[in-house]
Protein backbone atom coordinates (compact mmCIF):
# COMPACT_ATOMS: atom_id res chain seq x y z
CA UNK A 1 0.00 0.00 0.00
CA UNK A 2 2.66 2.40 0.92
CA UNK A 3 4.38 1.96 -2.83
CA UNK A 4 0.78 2.99 -4.31
CA UNK A 5 0.67 5.63 -2.05
CA UNK A 6 3.82 6.98 -2.61
CA UNK A 7 2.98 6.42 -6.37
CA UNK A 8 0.18 8.44 -6.19
CA UNK A 9 1.09 11.15 -3.58
CA UNK A 10 5.15 11.98 -4.36
CA UNK A 11 4.70 15.30 -2.64
CA UNK A 12 4.57 13.38 0.77
CA UNK A 13 6.75 11.10 2.99
CA UNK A 14 4.79 8.02 3.40
CA UNK A 15 6.11 5.90 6.61
CA UNK A 16 4.12 3.07 7.56
CA UNK A 17 4.13 0.81 11.44
CA UNK A 18 2.48 -2.42 11.37
CA UNK A 19 1.37 -3.09 15.25
CA UNK A 20 0.38 -6.26 16.91
CA UNK A 21 -2.00 -5.95 19.80
CA UNK A 22 -2.82 -8.96 21.72
CA UNK A 23 -5.93 -10.63 23.36
CA UNK A 24 -8.43 -7.49 22.16
CA UNK A 25 -11.05 -10.02 20.53
CA UNK A 26 -12.13 -12.48 23.07
CA UNK A 27 -15.00 -14.10 20.43
CA UNK A 28 -15.74 -14.75 16.90
CA UNK A 29 -17.54 -11.19 16.48
CA UNK A 30 -16.14 -7.85 17.84
CA UNK A 31 -17.51 -4.52 17.47
CA UNK A 32 -16.19 -1.90 15.39
CA UNK A 33 -16.10 1.18 18.02
CA UNK A 34 -13.67 -1.40 19.92
CA UNK A 35 -11.33 -1.60 17.56
CA UNK A 36 -11.43 1.96 16.60
CA UNK A 37 -10.92 3.12 20.74
CA UNK A 38 -7.46 0.98 20.54
CA UNK A 39 -6.78 2.61 17.42
CA UNK A 40 -7.48 6.00 18.44
CA UNK A 41 -4.75 5.26 21.67
CA UNK A 42 -2.35 4.03 19.30
CA UNK A 43 -2.56 6.94 16.41
CA UNK A 44 -2.47 9.48 19.45
CA UNK A 45 0.29 7.72 21.12
CA UNK A 46 2.51 6.90 18.21
CA UNK A 47 1.28 10.42 16.45
CA UNK A 48 0.35 8.50 13.35
CA UNK A 49 -2.13 10.66 10.67
CA UNK A 50 -4.30 7.22 10.05
CA UNK A 51 -4.46 4.07 11.66
CA UNK A 52 -6.44 1.29 10.47
CA UNK A 53 -6.96 -2.20 11.99
CA UNK A 54 -6.85 -5.45 11.00
CA UNK A 55 -8.72 -8.65 12.44
CA UNK A 56 -9.34 -12.10 11.76
CA UNK A 57 -12.73 -11.80 14.06
CA UNK A 58 -15.81 -10.70 12.33
CA UNK A 59 -16.99 -7.39 12.58
CA UNK A 60 -20.53 -6.74 14.16
CA UNK A 61 -23.04 -4.77 11.87
CA UNK A 62 -25.97 -3.01 12.57
CA UNK A 63 -26.96 -2.64 9.45
CA UNK A 64 -26.31 -5.73 7.60
CA UNK A 65 -26.12 -9.57 7.63
CA UNK A 66 -22.27 -8.75 7.67
CA UNK A 67 -19.57 -6.29 7.42
CA UNK A 68 -15.82 -6.40 5.54
CA UNK A 69 -14.82 -2.87 7.05
CA UNK A 70 -15.80 0.17 8.63
CA UNK A 71 -14.53 3.72 8.68
CA UNK A 72 -14.73 6.31 11.03
CA UNK A 73 -13.24 9.56 10.19
CA UNK A 74 -13.61 11.50 13.10
CA UNK A 75 -11.09 8.96 14.44
CA UNK A 76 -8.86 8.84 10.89
CA UNK A 77 -9.44 5.66 11.44
CA UNK A 78 -11.03 2.56 9.90
CA UNK A 79 -10.85 -1.27 10.60
CA UNK A 80 -10.59 -4.28 8.03
CA UNK A 81 -12.35 -8.09 8.79
CA UNK A 82 -10.00 -11.15 6.58
CA UNK A 83 -13.30 -13.27 8.14
CA UNK A 84 -15.55 -12.81 5.21
CA UNK A 85 -13.06 -12.52 2.52
CA UNK A 86 -13.64 -15.71 1.21
CA UNK A 87 -17.00 -15.84 -0.98
CA UNK A 88 -19.42 -18.92 0.61
CA UNK A 89 -18.95 -20.14 -3.71
CA UNK A 90 -15.46 -20.10 -3.88
CA UNK A 91 -15.10 -22.79 -0.54
CA UNK A 92 -12.04 -21.93 0.89
CA UNK A 93 -9.96 -21.34 -2.53
CA UNK A 94 -8.86 -17.93 -1.78
CA UNK A 95 -5.09 -18.07 -1.62
CA UNK A 96 -3.02 -15.88 0.75
CA UNK A 97 -1.56 -13.60 -2.37
CA UNK A 98 -5.65 -13.51 -3.22
CA UNK A 99 -6.66 -12.47 0.06
CA UNK A 100 -3.56 -9.73 1.02
CA UNK A 101 -4.53 -8.43 -2.80
CA UNK A 102 -8.35 -8.11 -0.97
CA UNK A 103 -7.57 -6.22 2.30
CA UNK A 104 -5.12 -4.43 0.14
CA UNK A 105 -8.33 -3.05 -2.00
CA UNK A 106 -10.55 -2.72 1.32
CA UNK A 107 -7.69 -0.31 3.03
CA UNK A 108 -7.60 1.86 0.24
CA UNK A 109 -11.65 1.97 0.40
CA UNK A 110 -11.17 3.16 3.43
CA UNK A 111 -8.37 5.47 2.52
CA UNK A 112 -10.29 7.15 -0.02
CA UNK A 113 -13.15 7.65 2.11
CA UNK A 114 -11.30 9.11 5.07
CA UNK A 115 -9.99 11.88 2.62
CA UNK A 116 -13.57 12.60 1.66
CA UNK A 117 -14.04 10.15 -1.73
CA UNK A 118 -17.44 9.65 -3.02
CA UNK A 119 -18.45 6.44 -4.85
CA UNK A 120 -17.72 5.35 -8.29
CA UNK A 121 -20.59 3.79 -9.25
CA UNK A 122 -19.13 3.33 -12.64
CA UNK A 123 -15.76 1.76 -13.07
CA UNK A 124 -15.43 -1.69 -11.19
CA UNK A 125 -11.77 -1.47 -11.07
CA UNK A 126 -11.96 1.66 -8.54
CA UNK A 127 -11.19 1.40 -5.45
CA UNK A 128 -14.54 3.68 -4.27
CA UNK A 129 -16.56 1.19 -6.49
CA UNK A 130 -19.48 -0.33 -4.19
CA UNK A 131 -18.79 -3.59 -2.50
CA UNK A 132 -21.15 -6.27 -3.33
CA UNK A 133 -19.08 -9.86 -2.63
CA UNK A 134 -15.39 -10.21 -1.77
CA UNK A 135 -14.83 -11.68 -5.04
CA UNK A 136 -15.00 -7.95 -6.90
CA UNK A 137 -12.29 -6.53 -4.61
CA UNK A 138 -9.90 -8.74 -6.99
CA UNK A 139 -10.92 -6.28 -9.88
CA UNK A 140 -9.81 -3.21 -7.54
CA UNK A 141 -7.16 -1.05 -8.91
CA UNK A 142 -5.62 2.53 -8.31
CA UNK A 143 -7.25 5.80 -7.81
CA UNK A 144 -7.81 7.90 -10.87
CA UNK A 145 -6.40 11.05 -11.35
CA UNK A 146 -9.44 12.91 -10.52
CA UNK A 147 -9.58 11.22 -6.98
CA UNK A 148 -5.71 11.82 -6.73
CA UNK A 149 -6.21 15.86 -7.49
CA UNK A 150 -9.50 15.94 -5.02
CA UNK A 151 -7.46 14.09 -2.21
CA UNK A 152 -4.34 16.27 -2.50
CA UNK A 153 -5.68 19.60 -0.23
CA UNK A 154 -7.26 16.87 2.01
CA UNK A 155 -3.88 15.71 2.54
CA UNK A 156 -2.06 18.30 2.57
CA UNK A 157 -4.14 19.45 5.78
CA UNK A 158 -3.76 16.28 7.48
CA UNK A 159 0.22 16.85 7.21
CA UNK A 160 0.48 20.01 8.34
CA UNK A 161 1.45 20.67 11.87
CA UNK A 162 -0.85 19.87 14.35
CA UNK A 163 -1.98 22.57 16.72
CA UNK A 164 -0.35 20.37 20.11
CA UNK A 165 2.81 20.09 17.71
CA UNK A 166 3.21 23.89 17.77
CA UNK A 167 5.69 25.69 20.18
CA UNK A 168 3.88 27.61 23.13
CA UNK A 169 0.66 25.95 23.73
CA UNK A 170 -0.70 24.40 26.91
CA UNK A 171 -2.78 21.61 25.85
CA UNK A 172 -4.65 21.54 28.86
CA UNK A 173 -5.81 25.25 28.52
CA UNK A 174 -9.50 26.27 27.08
CA UNK A 175 -7.09 28.26 24.58
CA UNK A 176 -6.50 25.39 23.41
CA UNK A 177 -9.84 24.07 23.21
CA UNK A 178 -10.67 27.05 21.62
CA UNK A 179 -8.13 27.40 19.01
CA UNK A 180 -8.25 23.62 18.01
CA UNK A 181 -12.09 23.51 17.25
CA UNK A 182 -11.87 27.23 15.43
CA UNK A 183 -9.18 26.03 13.20
CA UNK A 184 -11.18 23.09 12.46
CA UNK A 185 -14.98 24.17 11.89
CA UNK A 186 -15.34 22.73 8.26
CA UNK A 187 -13.94 19.35 9.77
CA UNK A 188 -16.43 19.02 13.13
CA UNK A 189 -19.48 20.82 10.41
CA UNK A 190 -18.64 17.54 8.23
CA UNK A 191 -18.56 15.27 10.92
CA UNK A 192 -21.89 16.08 12.51
CA UNK A 193 -23.05 15.91 8.91
CA UNK A 194 -21.36 12.76 8.37
CA UNK A 195 -23.32 11.31 11.90
CA UNK A 196 -26.75 12.76 10.11
CA UNK A 197 -28.77 13.30 13.55
CA UNK A 198 -31.61 14.27 11.31
CA UNK A 199 -32.00 10.33 11.58
CA UNK A 200 -31.97 10.08 15.70
CA UNK A 201 -35.59 9.06 15.89
CA UNK A 202 -35.51 6.31 13.02
CA UNK A 203 -31.99 4.79 14.85
CA UNK A 204 -32.41 5.37 18.63
CA UNK A 205 -35.93 3.59 18.73
CA UNK A 206 -36.24 3.40 22.59
CA UNK A 207 -35.78 7.07 22.79
CA UNK A 208 -38.02 7.81 20.16
CA UNK A 209 -40.72 5.10 21.73
CA UNK A 210 -40.12 6.50 25.50
CA UNK A 211 -40.71 9.97 23.87
CA UNK A 212 -43.82 9.24 21.90
CA UNK A 213 -44.84 7.03 24.70
CA UNK A 214 -44.41 10.20 27.02
CA UNK A 215 -46.31 12.58 24.54
CA UNK A 216 -49.62 10.21 23.66
CA UNK A 217 -50.17 10.12 27.20
CA UNK A 218 -50.03 13.79 28.17
CA UNK A 219 -52.17 14.47 25.13
CA UNK A 220 -55.27 13.06 26.35
CA UNK A 221 -54.63 14.10 30.19
CA UNK A 222 -56.59 16.77 31.34
CA UNK A 223 -54.18 17.51 34.10
CA UNK A 224 -51.42 17.89 31.73
CA UNK A 225 -53.69 20.56 29.82
CA UNK A 226 -53.90 22.25 32.62
CA UNK A 227 -50.30 22.39 33.79
CA UNK A 228 -49.16 23.19 29.93
CA UNK A 229 -51.71 26.09 30.35
CA UNK A 230 -50.48 27.31 33.41
CA UNK A 231 -47.08 28.26 31.59
CA UNK A 232 -45.99 30.96 30.04
CA UNK A 233 -44.13 31.38 26.87
CA UNK A 234 -40.98 32.02 28.82
CA UNK A 235 -41.20 29.23 31.50
CA UNK A 236 -41.45 26.74 28.12
CA UNK A 237 -38.66 28.22 26.49
CA UNK A 238 -36.47 27.88 29.69
CA UNK A 239 -38.05 24.74 30.47
CA UNK A 240 -37.38 23.56 26.66
CA UNK A 241 -33.57 24.98 26.55
CA UNK A 242 -32.80 23.72 29.99
CA UNK A 243 -34.78 20.17 28.66
CA UNK A 244 -32.54 19.67 25.54
CA UNK A 245 -29.10 20.82 27.54
CA UNK A 246 -29.57 17.97 29.99
CA UNK A 247 -30.79 15.20 27.80
CA UNK A 248 -28.09 15.99 25.52
CA UNK A 249 -25.56 15.62 28.55
CA UNK A 250 -26.88 12.47 29.97
CA UNK A 251 -26.62 10.74 26.65
CA UNK A 252 -23.27 12.26 26.42
CA UNK A 253 -22.02 10.76 29.86
CA UNK A 254 -24.33 7.74 29.92
CA UNK A 255 -23.19 5.97 26.63
CA UNK A 256 -19.51 7.44 27.39
CA UNK A 257 -19.75 9.01 23.76
CA UNK A 258 -16.73 11.50 24.33
CA UNK A 259 -13.35 10.58 23.41
CA UNK A 260 -10.90 10.65 26.95
CA UNK A 261 -7.43 9.52 27.72
CA UNK A 262 -7.04 9.69 31.18
CA UNK A 263 -3.31 10.67 32.08
CA UNK A 264 -2.99 12.04 28.72
CA UNK A 265 -3.19 15.94 27.21
CA UNK A 266 -6.14 17.10 24.84
CA UNK A 267 -5.09 16.40 21.07
CA UNK A 268 -6.24 18.60 17.83
CA UNK A 269 -7.73 15.35 16.81
CA UNK A 270 -9.81 14.72 19.80
CA UNK A 271 -11.00 18.26 20.15
CA UNK A 272 -12.83 17.53 16.61
CA UNK A 273 -14.02 14.09 18.16
CA UNK A 274 -15.48 15.57 21.09
CA UNK A 275 -17.08 18.56 19.73
CA UNK A 276 -18.60 17.03 16.67
CA UNK A 277 -20.23 14.78 19.22
CA UNK A 278 -21.45 17.47 21.55
CA UNK A 279 -23.09 19.44 17.99
CA UNK A 280 -24.34 16.18 16.86
CA UNK A 281 -26.04 15.04 20.13
CA UNK A 282 -27.57 18.53 20.64
CA UNK A 283 -28.90 18.78 17.11
CA UNK A 284 -30.15 14.83 17.04
CA UNK A 285 -32.09 16.03 20.26
CA UNK A 286 -33.57 19.03 18.72
CA UNK A 287 -34.69 16.83 15.96
CA UNK A 288 -36.64 14.86 18.46
CA UNK A 289 -37.90 18.20 20.12
CA UNK A 290 -38.75 19.60 17.12
CA UNK A 291 -40.75 15.89 15.73
CA UNK A 292 -42.52 15.96 19.31
CA UNK A 293 -43.60 19.59 19.05
CA UNK A 294 -44.93 19.59 15.51
CA UNK A 295 -46.71 15.44 16.26
CA UNK A 296 -48.27 17.37 19.92
CA UNK A 297 -49.54 20.39 17.65
CA UNK A 298 -50.98 17.71 14.39
CA UNK A 299 -52.92 15.75 17.31
CA UNK A 300 -54.45 18.90 18.90
CA UNK A 301 -55.84 20.03 15.88
CA UNK A 302 -56.86 16.28 14.50
CA UNK A 303 -57.95 14.97 18.20
CA UNK A 304 -59.18 17.29 20.51
CA UNK A 305 -62.07 18.84 20.12
CA UNK A 306 -61.96 23.08 21.21
CA UNK A 307 -64.78 23.01 23.58
CA UNK A 308 -62.75 20.13 25.35
CA UNK A 309 -59.13 22.21 25.15
CA UNK A 310 -60.68 25.03 26.53
CA UNK A 311 -62.32 22.87 29.44
CA UNK A 312 -58.99 21.17 30.23
CA UNK A 313 -56.81 23.79 30.26
CA UNK A 314 -59.33 26.18 32.03
CA UNK A 315 -59.51 28.88 29.07
CA UNK A 316 -62.35 31.14 28.89
CA UNK A 317 -64.54 30.29 26.30
CA UNK A 318 -63.41 33.48 23.73
CA UNK A 319 -59.92 32.48 24.21
CA UNK A 320 -58.50 31.92 20.67
CA UNK A 321 -56.69 28.05 20.51
CA UNK A 322 -53.86 28.24 18.43
CA UNK A 323 -51.62 30.12 20.89
CA UNK A 324 -52.72 27.52 22.86
CA UNK A 325 -51.99 24.40 20.95
CA UNK A 326 -48.61 25.58 20.65
CA UNK A 327 -47.94 26.52 23.86
CA UNK A 328 -48.46 22.81 24.90
CA UNK A 329 -46.79 21.63 22.42
CA UNK A 330 -43.56 22.97 23.59
CA UNK A 331 -44.57 22.41 26.93
CA UNK A 332 -44.89 17.88 26.07
CA UNK A 333 -41.83 18.26 23.93
CA UNK A 334 -39.68 19.16 26.50
CA UNK A 335 -40.92 16.51 28.66
CA UNK A 336 -40.72 14.10 26.14
CA UNK A 337 -37.16 14.40 25.39
CA UNK A 338 -36.32 14.54 28.92
CA UNK A 339 -38.43 10.83 29.32
CA UNK A 340 -36.85 9.95 25.76
CA UNK A 341 -33.12 10.04 26.74
CA UNK A 342 -34.30 7.91 29.61
CA UNK A 343 -35.00 5.27 27.20
CA UNK A 344 -31.94 6.34 25.35
CA UNK A 345 -30.24 5.05 28.20
CA UNK A 346 -31.47 1.20 27.33
CA UNK A 347 -30.22 2.16 23.73
CA UNK A 348 -26.64 -0.76 23.73
CA UNK A 349 -23.52 1.51 24.59
CA UNK A 350 -21.85 -0.35 21.29
CA UNK A 351 -24.98 0.45 19.06
CA UNK A 352 -25.12 4.05 19.97
CA UNK A 353 -21.51 4.55 19.51
CA UNK A 354 -21.26 2.91 16.14
CA UNK A 355 -24.18 4.86 14.98
CA UNK A 356 -22.79 8.16 15.85
CA UNK A 357 -18.54 7.17 14.90
CA UNK A 358 -18.86 4.81 12.23
CA UNK A 359 -19.29 6.60 8.81
CA UNK A 360 -20.55 3.53 7.14
CA UNK A 361 -20.13 -0.48 7.08
CA UNK A 362 -18.69 -1.97 3.89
Amino acid sequence: MRELLEAAFPEFDWRMSIVTVEEVVSGPRVEPVALLDILEGERDARRWDFAFALTDADLESHYGPFALAAPSQVFGAGVISAARLRDADEGDTATPAVLARRILALALALFGHLNDLDEDEDDRSNPMHPIETPAELDLRGEFSTSQVEAMLPVLAKVADERIEEGQGHARGSVAFLVRAAGANVREIGQAVRRARPWLFPVWLSRLTTAALSTLLVLVVTAEAWELGMSQTWTSTMVLSTVSLLATSVYILKRQRLLVRRHGRVPTEQRVVANVSMVLTVIAGMSVTYVLLFALTWLLGIALLNPVLIRHWGNLPDDATLSGARLLMAGFVAALGIGIGALGAAFEGRSYFRHVLHVDREF
